[in-house]
């Protein structure tokens, strides 16, 4: 019987665990292009229980940034109802040694890093079509011992009793994973240099540049200004028989006697150059969205926990958050939260959690939610024009009447999400992932970068509006 070569990638589910944005971005894409149903991807070991739950054919684990996590994170998968899923591991040279406690948890293939998409494809592809446990490297012999008799044996101490998946924290998992490498003889790897921090979070010295382009701008005003002024002609000299110089002649008259100096020319004719202004919102577009939302029949209200939110003091440890990469400061955590009405406009919120919150007729306009956790949150009726959430996890959240106009959705995961009646000109979805995305009563004509792979894995309707050169395919027509 001959095997296929490649799987049935459109029926499949993939789980990936990295806590490299480059490498979850590059995966997804990957196996996107290759036709998956369904890339899972997170950050956080702890995830692990909810992940398997959808019967992944793969989970990828990079062992790259925190080994520790990496395993715990396997640790929890064969400990659960993926204990016989296929898995591959991604690692570094300095990794062999947490490559090692992988093969003794239990792996089917490995994969050394930097990998490429046709690397990490085909890797992902034999796997699942011929999965096979690799061995557990064997330690070297020991020295025999002196055998103990039955009492001896009873009397020595006990090691403690493996807590189960769900009776331990995240935390406590991976120091227990530590724990293992230690009696395994493995050292920690050493810490990493400190990343770069990236420029679009270089915040204190934005202020500075922007002053600096301020005052270059007015020292190039002042001299356009100077230009533009007539030259005075030089006075008529004499000669000066006693040092042979030439010295003007006196006029007779003070400076004030003068004639009247030259009128400046028209504003027409003078070189100004100003600081650029920022762009004009469109109001008219932003009463229309409201209107709208009126005539929907939505009902807004405030939420019972905006009383007691401190937005100020919440983004600024969440700003130090992301420029320490998590040595100090603290993550924004919302998941959960009754939100509606809450003013969030123009925060620095990326990477923050707001899982199953609720931010119905929430101002996010201009924000910064880029990489956020938005899974099964509610957005009815939220004002997000112009907010950047790029790479966001919005898996089944509630868009409904949202005001996305210019948003920036490059790479955000909006599988299972619903987007009725939601404002979506200018948007950008490069790259966006929309399986079993609703989009009835959707207008998407004036979206930026849809391709017709990401409409044909969505769910449209008859009422759904799409760019020129793309179609609506119905799923009962197929």
């Amino acid at each position: 019987m001959n095997r296929p070569n490649a799987p049935d990638w459109a029926a499949l589910c993939l789980v990936v665990f990295s806590q490299d944005d480059n490498l979850r971005f590059l995966a997804r894409s990957t196996f996107r292009q290759a036709g998956v149903r369904e890339i899972l991807s997170t950050s956080v070991a702890a995830d692990a229980p909810a992940l398997m739950a959808h019967e992944p054919a793969l989970v990828i684990i990079d062992l790259d940034v925190d080994p520790a996590q990496a395993l715990a994170f396997l640790d929890r998968v064969r400990n659960g109802p993926g204990k016989n899923t296929p898995a591959v591991v991604l690692f570094k040279i300095e990794d062999r040694p947490h490559l090692a406690m992988a093969k003794m948890l239990g792996i089917e293939a490995e994969q050394a890093k930097p990998i490429s998409s046709a690397d990490l494809l085909n890797k992902a592809r034999l796997t699942i079509l011929c999965p096979t446990r690799m061995q557990a490297e064997r330690a070297a012999p020991e020295k025999p011992r002196l055998r103990l008799g039955p009492e001896a044996v009873a009397a020595q101490p006990k090691p403690p009793p493996i807590p189960a998946v769900g009776e331990a924290d995240d935390q406590t998992r991976v120091d227990m994973v530590r724990e293992r490498l230690a009696k395994l003889g493995i050292q920690p790897r050493p810490a990493a240099a400190p990343k770069v921090v990236p420029r679009a979070f270089d915040f204190d010295s934005q202020q500075a540049r922007v002053d600096a382009v301020k005052a270059q701008l007015a020292d190039m005003n002042a001299r356009s200004a100077a230009a533009a002024q007539p030259a005075k002609p030089p006075a008529k000299a004499k000669f000066d028989p006693l040092d042979g110089t030439e010295k003007p002649k006196p006029s007779g008259k003070f400076e004030d006697d003068g004639p009247p100096a030259a009128a400046p020319k028209p504003a027409a004719e003078r070189l100004e150059i100003a600081p650029p202004k920022p762009r004009p919102k469109n109001e008219k577009a932003k009463a229309e969205w409201q209107d709208a939302v009126v005539e929907a029949g939505h009902e807004s209200r405030t939420g019972a926990d905006v009383a007691a939110l401190d937005v100020t003091a919440i983004v600024t440890a969440h700003i130090e958050w992301l420029k320490t990469h998590g040595a100090q400061g603290k993550r924004a955590q919302f998941e959960g939260q009754d939100l509606a009405g809450a003013d969030l406009s123009r925060t620095v919120l990326a990477s923050a959690g707001f899982k199953n919150a609720e931010l119905s007729d929430a101002t996010l306009a201009e924000s910064r939610l880029d990489g956020a956790d938005l899974r099964f949150a509610t957005l009815g009726a939220t004002d997000c024009s112009g907010a950047i959430m790029a790479v966001a996890q919005l898996r089944h959240a509630d868009l409904r009447l949202a005001n996305l106009e210019g948003c920036n959705l490059r790479g955000a995961d909006l599988s299972g999400a619903r987007l009725g009646g939601a404002r979506l000109a200018g948007a950008n979805l490069d790259g966006a992932i929309l399986v079993e995305t609703d989009l009835s009563d959707t207008d998407l004509s004036k979206v930026e970068n849809l391709r017709q792979s990401q409409l044909d894995k969505a769910r449209p309707d008859r009422t759904t509006l799409v760019p020129p050169g793309l179609w609506v395919r119905m799923k009962d027509e197929e």
